[in-house]
């Protein structure tokens, strides 16, 4: 008898399970508003000064690093390693942040008009640290690694380092709404990620194509939001739009035209703050994910927390 009760646990225990989770999903996913935690989170050191950027400048590679205290048998360098750097201009005591201009070697347009945009904000660079300039010897300047977000390799560059903006956080007030929220005539779009991901989750730092001069400020938060239109749907979601939807119950299963999809309501899923920005881009955090968030996705700004 207690063998038959145990038997009838394990196979209830996994179905109430289900249903719970269902119920919670659906909650989440149903519902035209939502209120998650993590709205008040407070960016690190890490997020700020580690998250890259994209930008026009130029920046002079005559100043970078040319190798270590433990070189040539050490050529990644990492927090409180001493590095000597190539180039002029430095002063003992001052800190020289180090970044990377990246190239993706599996480079391919994720959205269409992804190269486009891409082409027209500039170069994406990686934020690997800064470095505090110890002494100056022989031509080179040896320097001390104070903050390591990645290893360090000869050929990356040293700019003067930058503080960046205080971020005031501004928590939620309001319930996210997932529907009901037009898009504007204007808008953004999350065009690359750090380390050239696609899947987005929570804390991801991104990078969209407005900046500045569209009035954007470290603090910000932007709405993401998604269409259902098959024209401008990331490849990956395309592919299911041919998938066959009937069941094998349904006595006149009713097609939808895949061209009225364009005109579904627009869903929210997901939101982004604001943490530095030049004239025309923006390096975002990812602070809240109703579900995995794309390159290609809509930013706008939030009219209501």
């Amino acid at each position: 008898m207690k063998r038959l009760a145990m038997l009838l646990l394990l196979c209830v225990a996994p179905v109430m399970a289900q249903q719970a989770s269902e119920t919670s999903l659906g909650a989440a996913g149903v519902s035209s508003s939502t209120s998650l935690l993590g709205y008040s989170y407070v960016p690190t050191y890490k997020d700020i000064y580690c998250a890259g950027f994209i930008s026009r400048e130029h920046f002079d590679d005559r100043n970078h690093i040319v190798g270590g205290r433990l070189s040539p048998e050490v050529v990644h360098f990492g927090l409180n390693e001493t590095v000597f750097l190539a180039g002029s201009h430095y002063r003992v005591g001052e800190k020289y942040a180090i970044i990377r201009d990246l190239h993706d070697p599996n480079r391919y347009e994720l959205y269409t008009g992804q190269d486009k945009d891409v082409s027209q904000l500039g170069h994406q660079y990686a934020e690997l640290g800064h470095v505090r300039i110890l002494s100056l010897e022989n031509g080179y300047a040896i320097a001390k690694i104070e903050a390591s977000c990645e290893p360090m390799v000869p050929g990356d560059v040293a700019i003067p380092f930058r503080d960046k903006a205080e971020i005031v956080v501004q928590p939620r007030t309001t319930p996210f709404p997932v529907f009901g929220v037009p898009l504007p005539k204007h808008f953004g779009r999350i065009v690359m990620s750090n380390e050239f991901d696609y899947m987005l989750g929570t804390l991801k730092p991104v990078y969209i194509n407005l900046g500045s001069k569209a009035g954007l400020k470290p603090g910000d938060y932007l709405r993401v939001t998604r269409t259902y239109n098959p024209a401008t749907m990331p490849e990956g979601d395309r592919i299911t739009l041919d998938a066959p939807v009937r069941e094998d119950t349904q006595r006149y299963p009713l097609a939808t035209p895949k061209s009225t999809m364009k005109n579904w309501p627009p869903k929210g899923v997901g939101e982004l703050m604001v943490l530095s920005v030049t004239p025309n881009t923006a390096t975002c955090l990812v602070t809240m994910a109703l579900e995995d968030l794309k390159l290609g996705d809509i930013v706008t700004p939030e009219s209501e927390r």
